[in-house]
């Protein structure tokens, strides 16, 4: 964890915002809990990369499209 207080307000702000207040911040987790918080957070970021992908791929194909069409 950091010890920058301006990171760990901001990750504590982001985890409550997601989460709530009564949630558990990863420093305070148990070895085996903090693992799944991980696993968890991985496959979130996963999952929006993977729809980043899938939008930039039709963004592309809609400007070579467009592009087509106004020749």
């Amino acid at each position: 964890m950091s010890d920058d207080p301006t990171i760990a307000l901001g990750r504590a702000k982001l985890i409550y915002g997601i989460a709530g207040y009564d949630t558990l911040l990863p420093e305070m987790l148990p070895a085996d809990k903090l693992t799944e918080f991980c696993r968890g957070f991985a496959d979130s970021l996963l999952a929006r990369a993977g729809q980043e992908g899938l939008k930039k791929a039709t963004y592309l194909a809609n400007q070579k499209k467009n592009l087509r069409d106004s020749q």
